[in-house]
């Protein structure tokens, strides 16, 4: 496996990157400069995960109270992750139009059961990302293979197949705090890139993080080591801010002497929302940053360099017809770039139709943009549950209601046949 060999005195990284991607200028109003018709995209395949099929208020719930968190500037506790593990939820193709429907029996095929995250596939294999495991299926019948459940591969976000391997998978791990790929026939990890071995070392409140205790060796002396349970008294005390701590630092701790555990909320410095090939440039990938608000390029020697910042919880540097798009979820933007990477337009939605049944949800969530068609992208509107499919050129848009209690994770087109013995992937294997 091909690991950076980077000096272990990581300094936290300035995050710059050029003028022409700044998000300070004139905005187009998705509401006011569009026009809103009927059924745009309606008979466009989609794939659909869907990763839950009750939690939507609890979510926009916890992410009041984060937000509130972090107007004061001070420590919010995320969720645990068990809490999830046993959702309901589904992954399905079928037509846009049946979204509305808000019943999951409308597709060609549906996966339904624990909650999912991530599906990707090539001609040889299916792959259907859950949180604490992926599971592997034939392409041509249909048959389970196996269960991948690598320690690394924890709270996967995204799953993508490698256009040079048809065994290589690009996986993005938010509970490892790493972006991955591992190879589907030996279920091994093969490549790996580390934000605390990149400069991205720091969390948000100033701790210096580190991947294991011999790196804490050779930092400053003037910096004080702390513990999980550190951490735990100064949240209980409430006096853990935003960037505060700055003589304080952090080593995960080791198992088995090659695997990290599971990264806690608080140790997260990068927790990567999202990663993907980029398809104009070789062994490049794409990657957002949740917790850092970033979106950049990776190459496949370890170097990075960001293409925006200043955003919100971000999703996805998805690529399209002409360039890329990037959704700016917390502040309810969408960014477009071209195909050098440099911001043409940005759109609001935060103008858009509110139900008044959905006045609870306080906060603009939008989850991903993708492309339906070479015109067309459809973005997933999660406070006010809508599906928005709309045109940047012609500045048409459509909205397809979904079933409130849903938690989206991403719509997206769906190109080409399905698989001839996809049905048999059901909820028994």
């Amino acid at each position: 496996m091909q690991i950076f060999n980077i000096h272990p005195k990581i300094t936290y990284k300035n995050i710059s990157m050029s003028n022409k991607n700044n998000l300070n200028q004139k905005e187009i109003n998705i509401f006011t400069e569009f026009k809103e018709i009927k059924g745009l995209g309606a008979n466009c395949d989609i794939l659909l995960i869907v990763k839950s099929l009750t939690e939507a208020k609890d979510v926009a719930r916890r992410l009041d109270k984060k937000r509130q968190s972090e107007v004061k500037g001070v420590y919010y506790p995320h969720f645990p992750v068990r809490s999830i593990k046993k959702d309901e939820g589904f992954v399905a193709i079928g037509k846009l139009a049946n979204i509305s429907l808000k019943k999951q029996d409308r597709y060609s095929w549906i996966y339904p059961g624990r909650s999912k995250f991530a599906f990707a596939l090539n001609n040889t294999y299916v792959l259907i990302g859950f949180i604490d495991e992926i599971r592997v299926f034939s392409t041509k019948t249909g048959e389970y293979i196996k269960t991948i459940s690598n320690l690394k591969l924890s709270r996967v976000h995204s799953l993508e197949f490698s256009r040079d391997n048809p065994n290589t998978v690009l996986c993005t791990s938010m509970g490892t705090n790493k972006i991955l790929e591992f190879d589907v026939e030996s279920n091994q990890v093969t490549w790996e890139w580390n934000p605390l071995l990149s400069g991205y070392n720091r969390n948000r409140h100033g701790i210096y993080i580190y991947p294991s205790d011999k790196y804490l060796s050779e930092t400053s002396n003037k910096l004080k080591i702390v513990d999980s349970e550190y951490i735990t008294w100064l949240t209980n005390k409430g006096i853990i801010a935003f960037n505060h701590y700055t003589n304080l630092a952090n080593a995960l701790q080791a198992q088995d002497g090659a695997h990290s555990n599971e990264v806690e909320n608080w140790q997260n410095t990068f927790k990567p929302s999202w990663a993907g090939y980029d398809p104009r440039e070789d062994d490049t990938i794409l990657a957002t940053s949740h917790s850092l608000g970033i979106a950049l390029h990776i190459n496949k020697k370890g170097k990075s360099k960001v293409i925006t910042k200043d955003l919100l919880n971000p999703h996805g540097v998805i690529p399209t017809s002409t360039g890329y798009v990037i959704t700016n979820t917390g502040k309810g933007r969408v960014v477009l770039l071209n195909s050098k990477k440099e911001i043409t337009n940005v759109y609001d939605f935060t103008d858009l139709p509110f139900d008044s049944s959905l006045k609870s949800r306080k906060h603009e969530w939008l989850q991903y943009t993708y492309p339906l068609t070479d015109d067309l992208l459809v973005t997933i509107d999660s406070k006010r549950s809508h599906i928005v499919v709309w045109n940047n050129q012609s500045r048409y848009y459509s909205i397809y209601q979904y079933n409130p209690n849903w938690l989206l994770q991403s719509v997206s087109g769906y190109f080409g046949k399905l698989p001839p013995h996809i049905n048999k992937i059901n909820m028994k294997t």
